[in-house]
């Protein structure tokens, strides 16, 4: 076996198309405003869940979606590449580590803000945060096998930055 694996990995100007309709959107954002945004991508919707839909980087399977919170999304996960069978995670680690960079200075540079906390751990997994002037928070995380890509809604980003502090502090986790 010779380190030939290869991701399908999002366009630039995609991702940026992509998040930029998501981070410019009115907040709250409404589910049928959500499903109107993912349709206008391109993306199919999964016939057994309608906030599930596919993706640029995996456009044959259900892979990005969305969840909300009495009628309002407060999250939404696409992938940056597809993923690697766990057979090749050696050899797609190291394109992983390049993508997620590449992705981290993308959203950096075109938003202008320096990523508030990287992470990574002893396993290879990393991720880096952004959290943007309208309150949106950009969670961009890797492990051997995938990148991807979760966007929190202004009021969840809140509840997380009040959570950390919380947790921060000593004082027991609240649930959302």
């Amino acid at each position: 076996m010779g380190n030939d694996f290869t991701f399908r990995v999002v366009g630039e100007r995609r991702f940026v198309e992509v998040v930029d309709a998501w981070v410019g959107h009115t907040w709250p954002m409404p589910v049928e405003e959500a499903v109107a945004l993912c349709m206008g991508f391109g993306w199919e919707q999964s016939p057994q869940n309608p906030r599930v839909f596919t993706s640029d980087a995996i456009p044959d399977e259900a892979s990005s979606f969305f969840t909300h919170v009495r009628g309002f999304v407060n999250m939404f996960k696409m992938p940056v590449t597809d993923i690697a069978d766990e057979g090749s995670w050696d050899r797609a680690a190291v394109e992983a580590r390049a993508v997620f960079e590449r992705f981290a200075g993308l959203l950096g540079d075109h938003y202008g803000v320096a990523p508030a906390l990287e992470v990574e751990d002893d396993g290879g997994s990393r991720s880096a945060e952004f959290f943007l002037p309208n309150g949106v928070y950009l969670n961009l995380g890797a492990n051997q096998g995938s990148v991807s890509l979760v966007l929190y809604s202004p009021d969840e980003a809140r509840f997380l930055r009040e959570e950390r502090e919380r947790q921060s502090l000593g004082m027991p986790a609240v649930d959302s």
